[in-house]
Parts: structure tokens; C-alpha cells; sequence
């Protein structure tokens, strides 16, 4: 459970350098890109955390703020 105690700030990462590395993940996992229908399960995760109030309304800051992203990407 989420210690909503705990004060949350907005933060940005920043790498200048990366190393790649192979990566061994226990059987039955995978990393993948986003593909459409992800968002579903992405808002059930956020809800069940508490942070937002229906699964609605997760899955549509999911499509919105996904949508961003890809065309971010697209221009780089």
C-alpha cells in the first residue's frame, strides 16, 4: 500500500549516459514496448494503488498522457 503520508514531488530524471546491459528476467517476464490495449492494465495498477478515484479516469490520463509521449518520440 501507498504511504500517502509521505509528501510526493513532481521530479525529473535526468541521464546523460547510458550503458545498456543484458538483462536476465525470471522466467515468464519480458520488457516490451507499449502497444494499444496496455492502458486498461495500467489503470488497473494506478487505481489499486489509490491514485485515482475509477478505473475511468486512469485508463484516460493514461491515453492522454501516452498520447503525448508518442509524439514527443516522433520528433526525436
Amino acid at each position: 500500500m501507498l504511504d500517502r503520508r509521505i509528501p510526493f514531488y513532481n521530479t525529473i530524471l535526468r541521464c546523460d549516459y547510458y550503458k545498456y546491459k543484458n538483462v536476465a528476467l525470471p522466467k515468464g517476464f519480458s520488457i516490451v514496448n507499449y502497444e494499444s490495449g496496455y492502458e486498461r492494465a495500467w489503470a488497473e495498477l494506478e487505481y489499486a494503488i489509490g491514485d485515482f478515484e475509477s478505473l475511468e479516469e486512469a485508463e484516460n490520463y493514461f491515453i492522454r498522457t501516452a498520447e503525448k509521449a508518442v509524439a514527443i518520440e516522433r520528433r526525436n
